[in-house]
């Protein structure tokens, strides 16, 4: 089952980057990346608490609110970036 895990979370990382550039277009960078880096924060906690009890199914759902954060402020970040950079 872990195999293919990364495959599946590449493609949720894709399709929030898409929600990530939905709020980045409507409430501008600000939210986006704190929100991202937020579920980011909640992911690496709830790894270190929940470390030795973790079962398969559970790795991969928190794993998935990693990847739910990574979408939704990398691509916000890059762009605000970019956007901030004189021609």
């Amino acid at each position: 089952m872990l195999v293919w895990l990364p495959c599946r979370l590449a493609f949720v990382g894709a399709m929030m980057s898409v929600v990530g550039g939905r709020l980045y277009d409507d409430k501008g960078a600000r939210f986006p990346i704190i929100t991202g880096a937020s579920l980011m924060a909640a992911e690496l906690i709830a790894f270190a608490c929940l470390s030795h009890q973790m079962s398969d199914l559970v790795i991969s759902l928190v794993y998935t609110i990693y990847m739910t954060g990574m979408g939704m402020s990398i691509g916000a970040s890059m762009t605000n970036d970019l956007a901030s950079l004189k021609p």
